[in-house]
């Protein structure tokens, strides 16, 4: 999956996660965090995972779901 690719999944995996489209801000720091993840050898969905969980644990998410 190329890089645009797997931006535009991780746009629609967030507004199907909360409800909305992700802040210019949040998308920033959860495309950053996926990078990171990536560059220190976490296979794409090991990453993805992660950032699942991270995503979960947000306080939004907890309070719609």
């Amino acid at each position: 999956m190329g890089v645009a690719a797997s931006m535009e999944t991780l746009k629609q995996w967030l507004l199907a996660a909360l409800g909305r489209k992700p802040t210019l801000d949040e998308f920033s720091q959860l495309e950053n965090f996926l990078q990171s993840e990536q560059s220190i050898g976490a296979g794409q969905v090991d990453a993805r995972a992660d950032m699942i969980h991270v995503v979960m644990n947000m306080k939004e998410f907890i309070f719609i779901h």
